[in-house]
């Protein structure tokens, strides 16, 4: 299992995959798990970014990788810059990627997991 916050290191991972599930929020539900993960990580003392300006360079960050206004490509990190560049770049897997907006599609997918009769559905880390 990988989160695909670094496109480089997952890319083994995504030839391997039987499946590749995208989890792609609206901006208004990522903007308020933003908030709420950093209120509820600051209340608890377990926050490694403190502190209100950490919280607005990454909401807006955040922000402008939904708008596609940060620069074209990956960062540093080998994240991607924009949602316009990773989704494109998930395009080469398109016959085994999964989009997921809601959480009604993620019930869905669930539920085909569950029925489709293998433990464990997509996940065989044998591989």
């Amino acid at each position: 299992m990988s989160d695909g916050n670094n496109l480089d290191g997952s890319r083994a991972f995504y030839e391997r995959a039987k499946a590749i599930v995208y989890l792609s929020v609206p901006w208004r539900v990522a903007a308020y798990r933003i908030l709420t993960r950093h209120v509820k990580l600051s209340l608890a003392g377990e926050n490694r970014f403190p502190g209100l300006l950490c919280l607005y360079c990454f909401w807006r960050w955040s922000g402008r990788y939904y708008a596609n206004r940060n620069p074209y490509g990956v960062n540093g990190f080998g994240t991607p810059e924009t949602i316009a560049f990773h989704e494109e770049a998930l395009r080469a897997y398109a016959g085994k990627l999964v989009v997921c907006r809601t959480m009604s599609e993620i019930a869905g997918l669930e539920a085909r997991v569950s029925s489709d009769g293998s433990e464990g559905g997509f996940c065989n880390p044998e591989g």
